[in-house]
């Protein structure tokens, strides 16, 4: 993945209850490779060979949402920033494989926002 510089957005995922219906619209819409679900359903979306995207399953069964992901030099001092602006954070910093780490907050006026340290 390339470096973005800190407070960038860096990645978008796409939380969908119906991911094939998805996968076909992003591939056909943008010309998207997308990858075969891995064992969480979760699928890397690839442009020109570079990743761009993902899409999986939504946590909720309701509808589906998209979520921006903003490049972090740290992502455990930035949820700490984040609780200390009286943002919320909802999902504690932590690894995402061999790839980063990565965290979710509600801002103070209800806004998600996913934070991603490579």
């Amino acid at each position: 993945m390339p470096n973005y510089p800190h407070g960038s957005p860096c990645w978008v995922d796409l939380g969908s209850p119906d991911p094939d219906r998805a996968a076909h619209f992003y591939s056909s819409l943008f010309g998207w490779t997308i990858d075969q679900p891995d064992e969480g359903g979760y699928r890397l979306c690839r442009l020109g060979g570079e990743l761009v995207a993902a899409l999986g399953p939504g946590d909720d069964p309701g509808r589906p949402y998209w979520t921006t992901s903003f490049a972090v030099a740290d992502v455990v001092e930035t949820a700490a920033r984040i609780t200390d602006l009286d943002g919320e954070v909802v999902s504690e910093p932590a690894d995402a494989g061999e790839f980063g780490r990565s965290a979710v907050a509600i801002d103070p006026v209800g806004a998600p926002i996913s934070l991603w340290q490579p």
